[in-house]
């Protein structure tokens, strides 16, 4: 064994948030003269999932997008609802553009190292890596606590999902808009849906997703996005360019009680998955501009109210998708033909006011939240 390597700060995954933040030391100046390692067991040299997020005009990661949209359709069991984003974009970021990125950048940073091992414990400042052990004043680490898998008293869904990048021989779609939800193609009675990212005429990201409390048969998936293609779509000759899929906590789990100083628990394993949607790349950004703040100020993130209320609120339909998972459908149809699409990004993205949330939940399903907000309280 190779002689214990140092460094002042040491991110655990080079995941989205790992490699964010790596990005953010990269981009301060403040972070210049630190020392800094990746402790990552995978090259990241494949593009292994696709992350979508909405926002307003120009973005820092508009270079690596593959695609943007508009203007985009929710089809839920009884309706199809154009949606009004009022000014948001939604957009598409395939994860290879993003590493090949990251990895660029970092590697004109000499003051951070990218390793290649598997970090198997962390005990206090020292890393235990699978090829050599590690010091840290700070860690970062990502990886998902233990204690989440045994853990009883959290609400947990699970978003396992699987998509196609499908290529026709003939023009089949309308790259101008996109198919936000499509709840058309259900399975048994659980939540599912389908939506489909198309980046030209003939090129389209096609998956299929469940909010559910245990994992569905693996199987499922390539059934349901052929029953879709062919029944939906209306398309019976593709080719199959790329294949990804996964498997996205959706938590009230507290991933952030482990923080103290030196060790901060960050990306998916610090509850930065946004509980009631699953999504996490423009919280991720939020989130490291917060740590980087906490940073230079030498303390670590604390949960605010605001965050605190959030929460909450993501309990709440974590819930009712948990007792009554059947419901989901009509409730996210619900939710999207009563209030505009905007509206909710604002929500989720949690910049509403305390009467615009209430707006939303009221016209969503005035009893089934506040049977669910009563039964959040008494856990």
């Amino acid at each position: 064994m190779s002689q214990e390597q140092t460094f002042d700060y040491t991110i655990i995954g080079g995941g989205l948030a790992g490699i964010q933040l790596a990005l953010a030391f990269c981009k301060d100046s403040y972070f210049e003269n630190k020392s800094i390692a990746i402790i990552e067991p995978d090259t990241k040299s494949t593009n292994d999932k696709t992350w979508c997020f909405w926002e307003k005009g120009v973005g820092q990661w508009d270079s690596l997008l593959l695609h943007h949209w508009e203007k985009g359709t929710f089809y839920g069991p009884q309706k199809d609802i154009s949606m009004d984003f009022g000014g948001y974009l939604y957009k598409m970021l395939p994860s290879i553009n993003f590493y090949d990125y990251a990895k660029a950048e970092i590697a004109k940073n000499t003051n951070i190292s990218w390793i290649k091992d598997r970090v198997i414990k962390v005990e206090g400042n020292e890393i235990k890596g699978a090829q050599q052990t590690y010091w840290s004043a700070c860690v970062f680490d990502s990886r998902v606590p233990e204690d989440f898998e045994k853990d009883a008293k959290s609400l947990t869904l699970l978003q396992p999902f699987k998509g196609w990048l499908i290529e026709t021989e003939e023009d089949h779609f309308e790259p101008e808009s996109f198919t936000f939800m499509d709840y058309r193609l259900g399975h048994e009675n659980k939540t599912c849906f389908t939506y489909v990212l198309p980046i030209s005429k003939r090129k389209a990201l096609v998956e299929f997703t469940f909010f559910v409390p245990e994992l569905i048969n693996n199987t499922i998936y390539d059934e349901k996005l052929k029953e879709f293609i062919s029944n939906k779509l209306k398309i019976d000759s593709y080719s199959i360019k790329e294949i990804e899929e996964g498997v996205i906590p959706m938590s009230s789990y507290p991933f952030w009680k482990d923080n103290k100083d030196g060790f901060v628990k960050i990306g998916t394993g610090g509850g930065w998955v946004k509980a009631s949607t699953g999504y996490s790349f423009k919280s991720t950004e939020r989130k490291v501009n917060q740590l980087i703040i906490a940073l230079k100020l030498n303390t670590i993130p604390q949960p605010t109210f605001w965050q605190k209320r959030f929460r909450f609120y993501d309990e709440v339909l974590l819930n009712i998708l948990y007792q009554q998972n059947q419901k989901g459908p009509e409730v996210f149809e619900r939710m999207y033909s009563k209030n505009e699409a905007h509206k909710i990004f604002k929500f989720l993205d949690e910049e509403t006011t305390f009467a615009e949330e209430l707006k939303i939940m009221w016209n969503t399903d005035r009893p089934l939240f506040v049977k669910s907000v009563i039964d959040v309280l008494k856990r």
